[in-house]
């Protein structure tokens, strides 16, 4: 027993020793394996000039179609395994690639992936390959404009617009003149009803064709990406014209007698206002001959010795039974012209002999 135990812990000194030498050994032997691991990047593709910019990047999909660039990059680096855990850790979180944008809007420039270009840290580290390989990029001309702001909104049926304005009315836009050239800017409001609208709204970026989140990623709002959107609505309006609307002039009861002469018993006239008053008008005015405007005479301010020109617009004419909505406007046939005009003219009563 005394024989085991002196096998098992004698010299336990110079045993440990030798362990922890083992150990040291194996483990630098270890870490000063070389190998291959797989290896990570994210990729940033940006032009070295400011007035140029990426529009697209494709990669090869595995049906060997080409399909929107992940930002991704899988590397094989070769080196012992210290050597790559240090590289690992030296990376930044996204590798920027400066790239030559001169000259004019390019389509399907191949770019192949480089340890230079991607100026990764100095390191013992072998890249032995880049998966994808390449990406095929086109650019496009960086350009900054005012783009006025289009105010977009549904119209509740047997409403229309008075006033649809936003402020600002033009907003900065930023992006390549490619897409600039083609999309619109937009202030929508959620929801809006006969009172109109009035708030503070985002500003929609819409282009004619290209997918919205893809136009979102190019363009940008370097000023404000909101602006106040004012509605203002009206019962929808019509407008009707008649040739020849019969016309009367209302004379209070006074004790003097007056003769008004006017060349006309009817007038031309055209009517605007909500739409269902000015049908109803409308057929008012087919169906009853007797129907008529009027206009006050204002006798009272009149010498009650002399005749006297008083003179009125259509907006003076009173139609009975009918909205205050609806305006009376100058006929077509009457542009150019001027007020009407009729003579007011006291009665003188004979004297009985």
């Amino acid at each position: 027993m005394n024989g085991f135990r002196e096998l098992l812990f004698g010299n336990w000194r110079n045993k440990g020793v030798a362990m922890f030498f083992a150990v040291t050994i194996w483990f630098v032997a270890y870490q000063s394996e070389l190998q291959t691991e797989p290896l990570r990047l994210r990729v940033e593709l940006t032009p070295k000039q400011d007035d140029r910019m990426v529009i697209r990047l494709d990669e090869r999909g595995r049906d060997g179609q080409p399909v929107p660039f992940s930002g991704l990059v899988n590397a094989k680096v070769n080196g012992s395994r210290k050597q790559i855990e240090d590289f690992r850790a030296a990376i930044p979180g996204r590798v920027q690639v400066l790239l030559d944008a001169a000259g004019g809007p390019e389509l399907g420039r191949e770019y192949f992936f480089n340890s230079e270009d991607m100026a990764l840290p100095r390191s013992p580290v072998e890249i032995i390959s880049f998966e994808p390989v390449s990406v095929e990029i086109v650019f496009d001309e960086r350009v900054d404009e005012l783009l006025t702001v289009e105010p977009v909104y549904p119209v509740p049926e047997g409403w229309e617009t008075v006033v649809a304005k936003c402020d600002p009315d033009t907003v900065r836009v930023a992006g390549p003149r490619s897409i600039l050239d083609k999309i619109r800017l937009v202030a929508a409001p959620v929801s809006i009803d006969s009172e109109g609208f009035g708030g503070t709204v985002p500003v929609e970026i819409r282009h004619e064709s290209a997918d919205g989140l893809s136009v979102r990623k190019l363009v940008t709002l370097p000023d404000t990406s909101e602006v106040r959107l004012t509605v203002e609505l009206r019962v929808k309006q019509r407008e009707f014209s008649r040739e020849a609307v019969k016309i009367r002039f209302l004379v209070p009861p006074l004790r003097r007698s007056y003769r008004i002469e006017f060349e006309e018993s009817a007038v031309p006239l055209k009517f605007l206002g909500p739409e269902g008053e000015i049908q109803r008008l409308e057929m008012r005015i087919e169906e009853d001959p007797a129907f008529f405007v009027a206009v006050e005479v204002p006798v009272y301010d009149i010498p009650p010795d002399r005749e006297y020109t008083f003179t009125f617009t259509e907006d003076k004419l009173l139609i009975f039974g009918f909205s205050s909505e609806i305006q009376k406007l100058q006929h077509t046939s009457r542009e150019g012209k001027g007020p009407w005009q009729c003579r007011i003219v006291p009665v003188v009563e004979k004297e009985q002999q």
